[in-house]
């Protein structure tokens, strides 16, 4: 039996009391009907909470410090993408719980953005065409583009997410590419328990027209492109889509070529964190201040630790230690020895929002200490709401 973990008042105190929190609902229970009209009047350090429900705008969050939660994860679907742009190096971005179906783009953002727990699957569309200097090109290796796409971004991270590239359509009377399931350009990027899937190649000749045709290519899981880029991946399952079949009615007609899981061009950097295995299951909420279980699972016999903050941050400490995503100033918690289960149990208990403000985020890590080792869990991001919302 555990002692159970209070979460110090003074602690969060400072990140805390002025925010807001946006209430979005499609039913008109909340103060929205779109999540992109809760972030135009969203103020730094803000939350958007988004009922169950499918939301139709666009999202485009710009140089803003916020918060965008689905109260249940997996219930909120939004239609359109999710663009985050410009996160300056103070700003702390956080998405959780939504399932995106038209992808993420994160562009030219400074700051940490972190996306928990959050799918862009494939629906009807299918994959645009990107530019390409000849015809023949749709075939080739690496060519699809993506809608899950991080640019010129340094401290993005997600979690326990699963992105799919879309299938190939036309292109002309030729078979597209499919997307790559991620595609990060000019950025560092960190990789939690995720999925990313590439999509297939369509088939050349199905528009009609006269061949030879050429097929397009699959996409890859997960496509770097360019040199300075740096992606650090632990537990991640990858796998590239096929390419089409030649159409087979109109000799010397060309398959598409196949998607590979990682393909990274020269000058960039992919590398597995290859730390035992060390996971930290939350919740998403603390409603006020009920106490909550928590778990650490990995190897019996190692001492672990709860590392918490009111900030995100980005620490690299080697792929044997992997990243710190939380920032000074940091509370360290003992939770004690994983036992022969593989499951460490604890309680923590939030505080009573109406203390400090109608909520507040706080960053989890834990650090396992064993046979001579220490080395990190993912990050979890989790909010103490008011029990009232």
């Amino acid at each position: 039996m555990h002692p159970t973990l209070a979460t110090p008042l003074a602690f969060f105190l400072a990140s805390s009391a002025i925010a807001d929190v946006h209430v979005v609902d499609s039913t008109g229970s909340g103060a929205f009907l779109e999540i992109a009209d809760a972030v135009a009047v969203a103020a730094d350090r803000d939350l958007i909470l988004v009922k169950p429900g499918v939301y139709v705008l666009p999202v485009v969050v710009d140089s803003l410090d916020v918060s965008i939660r689905a109260d249940v994860p997996g219930a909120a679907v939004l239609t359109e993408q999710l663009q985050i742009l410009n996160a300056s190096a103070g700003d702390d971005v956080i998405i959780t719980g939504l399932v995106l179906h038209s992808g993420i783009l994160v562009q030219d953002c400074a700051g940490p953005i972190h996306v928990q727990d959050c799918d862009a699957v494939r629906n009807s569309s299918v994959a645009a065409v990107p530019p390409l200097g000849n015809f023949w090109e749709v075939g080739l290796c690496g060519v699809g583009g993506s809608t899950q796409s991080v640019m010129r971004s340094t401290k993005v991270t997600f979690t326990g997410c699963t992105f799919e590239g879309r299938h190939g359509g036309p292109a002309g009377i030729d078979g597209g590419p499919g997307d790559h399931g991620l595609r990060v350009e000019a950025s560092k990027v960190a990789l939690y328990s995720c999925q990313l899937l590439g999509g297939t190649g369509y088939i050349g000749g199905q528009s009609g027209g006269h061949g030879p045709f050429f097929s397009g290519s699959g996409g890859d899981g997960l496509r770097v492109v360019g040199a300075g880029s740096t992606v650090d991946h632990r537990d991640l399952t990858v796998l590239g889509g096929p390419g089409a079949p030649a159409e087979p009615t109109y000799p010397n007609s060309l398959a598409g070529c196949d998607g590979i899981d990682i393909r990274a061009d020269t000058g960039s950097d992919t590398t597995a964190i290859t730390q035992p295995d060390l996971t930290l299951v939350t919740p998403d909420f603390y409603r006020g201040s009920q106490a909550v279980q928590i778990q650490v699972e990995g190897a019996p016999g190692a001492t672990v630790a709860l590392l918490s903050s009111a900030r995100a941050g980005w620490r690299p400490l080697g792929p044997l230690t992997g990243n710190l995503h939380i920032a000074n100033p940091l509370r360290v918690t003992h939770l004690g020895v994983i036992p022969p289960s593989g499951t460490l149990h604890q309680s923590v208990v939030g505080v009573d929002s109406a203390l400090v403000g109608t909520f507040f985020n706080i960053h989890y890590q834990a650090i396992a200490f064993h046979q001579g080792r220490r080395y990190l869990s993912q990050p979890r991001r989790v909010t103490n709401i008011a029990s009232s919302l």
